[in-house]
Formats: C-alpha cells, sequence, structure tokens
C-alpha cells in the first residue's frame, strides 16, 4: 500500500487575529491541527500566539541567517516565499500548502477542494500560473532570474519539499546578487514573480491549481471578496458594479488583495 504523504498547511500572516482564527478552524474541517502551523513575519515585531497554536516565525535575524536578502521594508509582504523556507525548516512534510488569512473558501465542504490534490505529485501548484509578457507589472525584475518570465497569485500555493529547497538555493543565489552588487530593492522579484519563474527555470513540474479546479475560481479575485456567506454587507457600494455577476451559484474561493 502506498503510504499517504504528510501534507503541512501554512497561515501566513504579520498579526494573529480573527482572520487567522477562522481559517484555522476552517482547515482543521480537512487537517489534523498538529498538520496546521501559523506561519509569522516578525520582521517589525513580535506576535503573540496562543500556545494551542503552532506558531512558525522568521525575522530579519533569521533571514540573514539563512543568506536571504532583507533589506526591503517589507520584505515579508514582498516575499511570499520566505515563509515556506521557514515552515520548511521547522517541519519535516512532503508538501506545503501556504493560504493568505484573506482568502475565503465558500465550498460546503472544504475537503471538497483539497482532495484532487491529495496524491497529485505536482511539486508547484499556483494559481493563474503561466507564462507573462512585457507590460507586466513584476516582468523586468524577473528579468534577473530568467529570460522567459512566468508569474503567479499567490495568496493559495503548495510546493513539494524538494521544490521548496531548490527555490531556497535559488532565491540565497539572487539575494547574493543583490547584496554584493548593490541592486535596488524596488527591483528585488516578489514571490509572484520568483517562484513561478525560478521553478520553470530549474525544470520543476508546475501546475495551475485553477486549472484543476476551475469551478472553484470561477470568480477568483484579489480586490473583491464576495463569494462567501454575506460578503454583499462587506462591499462599499462604489464597487458593486465593477463586481461580475456569477454564471451559477458554484463552490468557490476568493481573495482580499
Amino acid at each position: 500500500m502506498t503510504e499517504v504523504p504528510r501534507v503541512c498547511v501554512g497561515i501566513r500572516s504579520h498579526r494573529f487575529g480573527r482572520a487567522e482564527r477562522d481559517l484555522y478552524a476552517a482547515l482543521r474541517e480537512c487537517f489534523h491541527a498538529e498538520d496546521i502551523f501559523i506561519v509569522l513575519d516578525e520582521t517589525e515585531q513580535h506576535v503573540s500566539v496562543p500556545t494551542e497554536f503552532n506558531k512558525v516565525a522568521f525575522d530579519r535575524a533569521a533571514l540573514e541567517a539563512r543568506a536571504l536578502f532583507a533589506e526591503h521594508p517589507r520584505i515579508g509582504w514582498l516575499c511570499g516565499d520566505y515563509f515556506y523556507y521557514a515552515l520548511r525548516a521547522a517541519v519535516a512534510a512532503d508538501h506545503y500548502w501556504l493560504i493568505e488569512p484573506d482568502l475565503r473558501f465558500t465550498h460546503a465542504r472544504l475537503h471538497d477542494f483539497f482532495a484532487p490534490f491529495e496524491r497529485d505529485p505536482t511539486a508547484v501548484l499556483l494559481c493563474r500560473f503561466g507564462e507573462r509578457q512585457r507590460g507586466w507589472d513584476w516582468y523586468v525584475p524577473a528579468l534577473i532570474i530568467a529570460e522567459q518570465v512566468h508569474g503567479c497569485a499567490f495568496p493559495l500555493s503548495r510546493l513539494g519539499a524538494g521544490a521548496i529547497d531548490r527555490l531556497l538555493l535559488e532565491r540565497q543565489q539572487l539575494s547574493g546578487r543583490f547584496g554584493g552588487a548593490g541592486l535596488k530593492a524596488a527591483v528585488y522579484p516578489n514571490d509572484e514573480s520568483f517562484v513561478a519563474t525560478a521553478a520553470m527555470k530549474l525544470g520543476l513540474s508546475c501546475a495551475d491549481l485553477c486549472a484543476v479546479q476551475p469551478a472553484a475560481f470561477e470568480h477568483f479575485s484579489v480586490r473583491f471578496p464576495y463569494l462567501w456567506p454575506d460578503a454583499a454587507a462587506e462591499i462599499p457600494d462604489g464597487w458593486r458594479r465593477f463586481i461580475p455577476r456569477p454564471t451559477a451559484r458554484t463552490s468557490c474561493c476568493c481573495c482580499r488583495g
């Protein structure tokens, strides 16, 4: 019998409050408590977390010890992949999900979203993954990684352990170029550009989460959090005209950017 891979989930944040608690509670429907972690950016301040939650954190000293560029004033916001490196160092698993706490699942059973990926061996699963063209905001920074630029949205992703290890080495090499050559923090590639472009450069197997679960991402947006119960009350009236009407009532997830 094939052993079921261990899968861990990291909730990415720089604070701990209701959003993190709500996402944790939702994830408990289909993950064991020992596999869910609050992964925190403490580059600006220490974050207290109740002892019943598993906490993993990094600060600027930890980034420097890991040989990662940390000179951007909002480095945790810029580089979501840094959370993966911290989680991977703290926990041994086969695959790791990373989810931002403002993402909302609307599935009646959350297991229905994660089930298709349980035995999926793909090394890198990303939202809106694909090749990017000149004109994309992160196109030019990504050229420092490879000539063929790829991108994604980063509120929800899954990386394999080996992929994280190889991406860390690539990020460390890139960090060395910025630290040694004096390149400006303003052009340091973000998570959306780095992970997608570097994964393709390294020959890692990649797939688009949206292709595997098209119904879940039918209305996916980084701007409008309108696909979970009572969402209508949270949308400012002035924004309603920009919201596309759903073609059908489906189980979805969405993200507030």
